[in-house]
């Protein structure tokens, strides 16, 4: 259970620290001010994320090379849902993380 913890914390701070690097690339770049380039550069982050879970769903039919449909078998359905379940669950806590940085520097 920890390490499942950990885990999380994990994927949060990568992403989370890759947004904050490219807000103070735009704040070093661009002259924005840090206050804002922060918050919004979580928020856009963990929406993708989210967007990521949701619009990468898969169906019951998947293409194969050959363009033909072949049913998903159950263990690549499973692996798909969790998978989505990891982006959706990241980018909700990376958006949390703006909401937080937002009050702090806004």
């Amino acid at each position: 259970m920890l390490r499942g913890i950990a885990r999380f914390v994990g994927l949060v701070a990568a992403a989370a620290g890759l947004c904050v690097g490219i807000a103070l690339l735009v704040v070093a770049f661009a002259g924005a001010s840090a206050g804002r380039a922060v918050p919004i550069a979580l928020y856009i982050g963990g929406a993708c994320l989210v967007a990521t879970a949701v619009l990468g769903a898969r169906g019951t039919l998947t293409v194969d090379p050959r363009w033909n449909w072949d049913p998903v078998t159950a263990e690549q359905l499973r692996r798909s849902q969790g998978i989505r379940t990891a982006y959706l669950a990241v980018g909700i806590a990376v958006v949390g993380l703006g909401l937080l940085a937002d009050a702090l520097l806004g």
